[in-house]
């Protein structure tokens, strides 16, 4: 069982504090109209809903599920090339499930997830919304592909275990209910980054699916209501206002090599 730790509340941004397993284990309210002068506080960045993520880091990132790239497998500590390729293709599998496969994402089909993991995680799948990234009731997806980036990296562990780590980001665009007032990218833009570790056992290679180890999530630009009741929600301009600076919070926000952020800024 994941031990999920909890949303520390503190721009609108989520934490989701590591949990483990037991291997050992602007201010930016909404205006009306959108201005079409910059004032010298905050810069009005015109939102195309076409191209919801034109002027944001994950501009370039690529779409969906070409996003999560299997690195070039390599025999590891008894696994052959083949094995390590296994474990690897199942790791990019359940992260493309868990984090774009809309079925999952709105909760209408958690077995197609929760059949990708060992029996023993199969049942937290259901209540722990850590697996996946869990839309928030009301709130709908714009239509267009998620930006993805990331790494994944497979490596040996104790005798008889590979391990597979992943750290990935994955930028949401969400439908506004008035596009009108929208004049933000990150109104409509949630950002949900994702470290998690999996192992598998050469005893039991071919019985079971991934066996979840450590995870920890971040979230930025996201509704901190939604955020404290593990779902994710646009921020529509509201929210705290950040402590940091947030030109290098929603630089380190989007960017899967950062540190993991330990405050939450709601």
């Amino acid at each position: 069982m994941l031990s999920t730790g909890g949303v520390v509340v503190v721009l609108a941004a989520s934490v989701v504090v590591v949990g483990s397993v037991d291997r050992g284990a602007t201010d930016s309210g909404l205006t009306g109209a959108p201005s079409t002068t910059a004032t010298t506080q905050t810069e009005v960045r015109r939102v195309d809903l076409a191209q919801p993520f034109a002027g944001t880091a994950a501009a370039g990132w690529q779409d969906g599920a070409a996003g999560v790239v299997v690195p070039v497998p390599t025999p590891l500590a008894g696994f052959s090339a083949e094995q390590v390729a296994g474990a690897l293709t199942q790791v990019r599998d359940v992260l493309i499930t868990a984090r774009l496969d809309p079925e999952v994402l709105y909760g209408h089909d958690l077995d197609r997830l929760a059949a990708r993991f060992s029996e023993r995680d199969r049942a937290d799948v259901h209540t722990n919304k850590g697996y996946r990234t869990a839309i928030a009731p009301g709130s709908t997806l714009l239509g267009v592909p998620a930006k993805v980036a990331g790494t994944m990296t497979a490596k040996a562990g104790r005798p008889g275990e590979l391990l597979v780590d992943t750290s990935y980001a994955f930028a949401y665009a969400f439908r506004p209910p008035d596009p009108e007032r929208v004049n933000d990218p990150l109104h409509i833009i949630s950002v949900v980054r994702v470290r998690t570790q999996y192992g598998f056992y050469d005893d039991r290679w071919d019985a079971t699916g991934l066996t979840a180890l450590d995870w920890s999530s971040y979230s930025y630009s996201v509704d901190c209501a939604a955020a404290e009741a593990g779902f994710l929600a646009p921020s529509l301009g509201k929210g705290g206002k950040p402590d940091l600076d947030a030109g290098d919070a929603e630089r380190d926000a989007f960017d899967p090599a950062a540190p993991m952020a330990t405050e939450s800024t709601c």
